[in-house]
């Protein structure tokens, strides 16, 4: 039986190797499946934000500038590539290699989060719904 840490380990590697092609395919999925919907679920962000599975930083330029915003997700290489698109934005970003069910910091009662249904083509990473924990 495999053990929860080489999953882990596997999963890493898995998301670190499609971040390489993750944009492209999602560009797909927006255009085809999603519409308009990070736009139509980013302006309504206020005050704190922690978006779990932020992946490349799609979302991030559909933020209002005047939120305060965390990003995380399981994946360096995806955080690599979300900070360089923070830095071309502009945005100022605070990016995260994390998981969600064990985060390194403590949220506060007034943040929103943001976790997309479709987060990494609908992988069950990250729970969707219910409370993040403190």
């Amino acid at each position: 039986m495999t053990s929860t840490k080489d999953r882990t380990a596997r999963w890493h590697r898995n998301w670190d190797k499609k971040s390489r092609t993750y944009d492209k395919q999602m560009g797909l999925f927006d255009r085809h499946l999603f519409g308009n919907s990070r736009t139509w679920a980013c302006t309504k962000a206020t005050g704190n934000v922690l978006e779990v599975a932020v992946g490349t930083g799609l979302n991030l330029p559909a933020y209002p500038n005047d939120i305060a915003l965390t990003g995380i997700d399981w994946s360096e290489a995806m955080i690599d590539i979300a900070r360089s698109r923070a830095t071309e934005l502009r945005r100022t970003v605070t990016l995260e290699q994390a998981d969600a069910q064990r985060l390194p910091f403590s949220v506060r009662s007034e943040t929103s989060h943001l976790t997309p249904s479709y987060s990494h083509s609908g992988s069950a990473r990250y729970p969707t719904t219910g409370p993040l924990p403190k």
